[in-house]
């Protein structure tokens, strides 16, 4: 492992305390330290994918109107972060990923990296919905993470996609495409 990379793993310390007794009946405290690892790569990602509402392909991209609810600021951060973590394992460019999340510019995609929610679009919970949806499925239908991941930037030969990625098909697409590739994909796992 290189270093560095075990505190990166470890999401936090407990510290725990007893009481020994010992043989002349003193009371004695030892501490123990436990250390709870957080999953990793693909693991780490369906992870936080659960945690965030499923959305039926179907379901209409309009923006929500009045303020968020707690729910939806619960889930803006790992959602965001769970985001940026599939996007660069797809390669997907910031002009790509600007646009599939609905940004103005690439200054509101900054802002968003920089965790200002502020300008986030309404439906963008939605968006990274289709995303986890589409994570979950190709890491379903196919078991070797990289070969799953691959699929999405190697040309497909599928009528949809017309021989262009499915990145590249999103990313043209825009939600829509995202809808029609989560529902490409929930064919295809029957």
């Amino acid at each position: 492992m290189a270093p560095g990379k075990e505190s990166d793993r470890i999401t936090h310390s407990v510290i725990t305390e007893r009481a020994v007794k010992g043989a002349a009946g003193v009371t004695a405290r030892t501490t123990m330290r436990h250390h709870q690892r957080r999953p990793t790569g693909g693991a780490a990602i369906l992870q936080v994918a659960k945690r965030i509402p499923d959305v039926h392909p179907d379901f209409p991209s309009q923006p929500c109107s009045g303020s968020r609810s707690m729910t939806e600021q619960g889930l803006l951060g790992p959602g965001l972060r769970t985001f940026f973590r599939i996007a660069e394992k797809w390669q997907i460019s910031h002009a790509q990923q600007c646009f599939l999340l609905g940004c103005q510019d690439q200054q509101a995609l900054d802002s968003l990296l920089d965790g200002d929610f502020a300008e986030m679009p309404r439906d963008v919970l939605v968006r990274i919905s289709y995303f986890l949806g589409i994570y979950k499925a190709l890491h379903t239908i196919f078991p070797n993470e990289h070969q799953a991941d691959s699929w999405m930037i190697r040309p497909n030969s599928a009528p949809l996609f017309a021989g262009r990625s499915a990145i590249n098909f999103v990313a043209e697409e825009g939600v829509d495409g995202l809808a029609a590739l989560r529902k490409y994909l929930d064919e295809q796992l029957g």
